[in-house]
């Protein structure tokens, strides 16, 4: 699923994980270092009665909070 913003009981969630897609493993032509180009979905939706209740910032760091464990993960499991 999608991550997407949730509240439940009054509590703001993030629901979902990230799904990362990652390219073959590309080399730079300019010193031949290996890179991969890894993109990802969120769901942008977010309604204007949430962004003033919860504050724009908190919103945001929540979802960079989930989107770097969820990277985490995928580096830890290769």
């Amino acid at each position: 699923m999608i991550p997407k913003l949730k509240v439940e009981n009054g509590e703001l969630l993030i629901d979902g994980d990230f799904k990362f897609e990652l390219s073959p493993t590309i080399y730079s032509e300019e010193n031949l270092i290996p890179y991969k180009k890894i993109t990802f979905d969120w769901c942008v939706e977010i309604s204007q009665a949430e962004m003033l209740v919860y504050g724009e910032e908190r919103i945001y760091e929540m979802f960079a909070e989930k989107l770097k464990q969820d990277f985490k993960k995928l580096l830890k499991n290769g």
